[in-house]
Formats: structure tokens, C-alpha cells, sequence
């Protein structure tokens, strides 16, 4: 009550404290932490291992099992999951709320290091934290063109995107990987003794530095698919197979069918009427 008498007796004062709390409150606001999208540590770390040409049962047995016993024990461990498809194997390890995730980053790298029993092919092996990321904008490229010519200039708009620092990421969506389809019929392969296996190890052999795909086969067809690195169908023509009977050399381009296309996958989308 005196207060608030003094106050009605004192306009003087009255204003004077209306002016410190207003001038607390602007103090108070340049202060304030403001985001677009509110961030939150997940404490998450992610192991990811690429092994061209291996099953999922090989992904899982000789790369995710390796990674996960690595993973018990970590600083802050709490959980590992993982999971293996062709080529591909990642493991997501959870940890404990608080935990030095610096640290435990830098364990876990140290241990998978360690391991020693990985398949031979095996590369890419990324280890990480994993980050939220929430999309900003969307962007559609649609047109008429080949797949090959659109998804050139979505390279190029994606490309741009970064350079020029009007995003931080951009990432692709609907495309699918280019590939080098070598084709070869069964009867082919009968008329000059030569098995789809050694055909596969005489590409392999001949190609080195691109991973060998797998070998699909429906009553006699073969494909064999090789992911392509900067590499013309032509360069495969001339790889050597076996020799014939009068000791000529039978190379890949008299076996088969060398094309460029596309890994065969269903991923499409189409934006009014058009390829997107």
C-alpha cells in the first residue's frame, strides 16, 4: 500500500521506474538467442562403410559386426543400431544424455581403426556425429530433356547453390547413379568356354579403380553392371577375356553389349507432366 501510494503521490517516480524496466527489457531482448529452427544435440555418432559389389549378408557379417563390437564401451555408450543393404552399412550409436560427444567421437574413431578383419575392398569409412539439419527451401528442376541432361544442370544449379554461398547444403533427390551395363548372353559365353565368373574377374581385373557391380541373370541373360567413374563404354572393349583356340585373344567387346545407363532402381518424380 505505501508503495502504491508513494507512486500516486510521485509522478516523477512513477515515470522513472517505467523507464528502468523499459530499458531492462531492451537490454534483456539484444540478448535473447533467436533461430529460424531451434537446434538440439542429438548425442548420436554414425559409422558408415562402403564395400562396392557385397551383399547385404556380407555387409552384415564381415563390416557392421566389427563396427558394433567396436562401439560397447564407448564414453557415453547407450545403444548401437545398424543396418546393411548392397554395398553399403551403417551403424547409429546412441549415447547417454551430457556425454563429451568430442570425446567419444574421437574414441570411436581410434577403435575403428583398430579393426583389422575388414574384407579387402573396403573403403569410405566415415565416422561422425550426427547433426540435425532442417530443410530451408525446396527447389524443382523439371523439363523434357534425357534424365542424363537434367540431371546435368541440377549438378549445376546445386553447384552454384554453394559457391556463391546461398546455402550451406544442397543435396539431390530423385536421381539415380550412372552406370556401365556390359550384357552377354549365355550362348555367347558357351561359344567360347568362358564362364560368367571368369568374365567378371577379367573386368575386375581390368578395372581396378571402379567398383564391380552385381550379376544379375533371368534364363540365360547376363548383366554384368560396373558403376561408372569417368569412364566412355568404349574403354572396355579391348580387356582382354581369354584366348581363343588358334591362340587369338577374345576381348570383352566380342562377347558383349557395352552401354551407359542408369542403376536399376525405381526413383522418379514429375512435376506438372515432366521429368523432375
Amino acid at each position: 500500500m505505501k508503495l502504491i501510494s508513494f507512486f500516486l503521490k510521485s509522478r516523477t517516480g512513477a515515470n522513472v521506474v517505467m523507464l528502468l524496466i523499459f530499458g531492462f527489457g531492451l537490454l534483456g531482448a539484444a540478448q535473447i538467442r533467436r533461430e529460424t529452427f531451434s537446434s538440439s544435440d542429438l548425442d548420436t555418432l554414425k559409422v558408415s562403410v562402403r564395400y562396392e559389389g557385397a551383399t547385404p549378408v556380407e555387409m552384415e557379417q564381415g563390416v557392421l559386426r566389427p563396427i558394433e563390437e567396436q562401439c560397447i564401451g564407448i564414453e557415453g555408450f547407450k545403444s548401437v543400431s545398424g543396418s546393411a543393404s548392397e554395398g553399403l552399412a551403417s551403424a547409429t550409436i546412441e549415447l547417454k544424455e551430457g556425454t563429451d560427444i568430442d570425446s567419444a567421437l574421437i574414441e570411436l574413431r581410434d577403435r575403428i581403426d583398430k579393426i583389422t578383419n575388414f574384407p579387402d575392398g573396403v573403403e569410405d569409412i566415415i565416422v561422425s556425429e550426427v547433426k540435425r539439419k532442417d530443410p530451408v527451401a525446396t527447389l524443382i528442376v523439371y523439363s523434357q530433356a534425357p534424365e542424363r541432361t537434367l540431371k546435368h544442370y541440377a549438378e549445376l544449379l546445386r553447384d552454384e547453390l554453394i559457391i556463391n554461398r546461398i546455402a550451406t547444403e544442397a543435396d539431390l533427390e530423385a536421381v539415380r547413379a550412372p552406370e556401365i551395363l556390359i550384357s552377354v548372353t549365355e550362348a555367347r559365353l558357351r561359344q567360347f568356354g568362358i564362364t560368367i565368373g571368369q568374365l567378371a574377374e577379367a573386368v575386375k581385373a581390368a578395372s581396378l579403380d571402379l567398383p564391380l557391380g552385381i550379376i544379375n541373370s533371368e534364363r540365360g541373360d547376363f548383366l554384368l553392371r560396373i558403376r561408372e567413374q569417368k569412364r566412355d563404354p568404349k574403354d572396355f572393349l579391348t580387356i582382354p577375356i581369354s584366348r581363343g583356340p588358334g591362340g587369338s585373344e577374345v576381348t570383352l567387346g566380342t562377347l558383349a553389349e557395352i552401354t551407359r545407363g542408369w542403376e536399376d532402381v525405381e526413383i522418379g518424380a514429375r512435376y506438372k507432366g515432366k521429368r523432375a
